[in-house]
């Protein structure tokens, strides 16, 4: 393995998840994870990750699976509930066993560099997520990532982002792919120079957004014009 792409927080954008993968397939990229949070807020959760499960890409479970998958929609917060509830009609069994499957992190070797990857930092004995924070300071990351031995940290869950470089593990917060408010969606590609250095790139393309809001227009789902405007920029 010498080279990975990663994307995270799709969020039942269809047409931003379908063009990173024909991206990521045309360029013969085939180790590509997705880092949770590919279901809710948007109108194509089922076919997101029906996408995902046909393609068998490897995906650590984001806290939106996680309330469907244990039916714990307290930890979501209160405005978005009610899309849980009827997003929860359109799935059946067989995805939420194939949830029941994956793992809450991965870790792995690009050459000899260790990768973690997560969709958040956890509890390992309880399981619960920290609080979200998109401004981490180097010794809050050290705390939160003192058993994880790894060089370099990539989650998702805040849609905005963050590099830091610790004395322990360079951290990469690779942001969402899903929510956007334009026509560009992006992946991050993780591979080695000539010099065997790792190299973190964030790579946009452009996805049918015209697609996606006709879809949106054609899908009727609770607190639908709060999601669309906050999540996706549509008034």
């Amino acid at each position: 393995m010498d080279k990975i792409a990663l994307f995270s927080d799709i969020h039942g954008n269809f047409q931003a998840l379908d063009a990173i993968i024909k991206t990521l397939e045309k360029q013969g990229i085939k180790d590509i994870y997705c880092l949770g949070d590919i279901l809710s807020i948007g109108p194509s959760s089922r076919e997101c990750i029906d996408l995902i499960l046909n393609k068998k890409i490897p995906m650590v479970l984001g806290n939106h699976e996680i309330a469907y998958l244990f039916d714990d929609y307290q930890q979501i917060v209160e405005h978005e509930r009610e899309y849980y509830y009827w997003m929860a009609t359109l799935l059946n069994q067989e995805i939420m066993n194939h949830l029941r499957d994956m793992p809450l992190d991965i870790s792995l070797l690009l050459k000899d560099y260790r990768i973690y990857l997560s969709h958040y930092a956890y509890d390992k004995q309880t399981k619960d997520h920290y609080p979200p924070n998109n401004k981490y300071r180097e010794e809050e990351l050290l705390e939160l990532y003192k058993d994880i031995n790894a060089d370099y940290i990539f989650v998702g869950h805040e849609h905005t982002g963050q590099i830091l470089k610790t004395s322990k593990f360079n951290y990469v917060n690779i942001e969402s792919s899903g929510c956007r408010d334009n026509d560009m969606t992006f992946y991050y590609l993780v591979s080695l120079d000539n010099n065997n250095q790792i190299k973190v790139k964030k790579k946009e393309i452009e996805y049918d957004r015209k697609r996606f809001e006709e879809v949106m227009n054609q899908t009727e789902f609770p607190k639908k014009q709060f999601l669309q405007k906050v999540f996706f920029g549509i008034d």
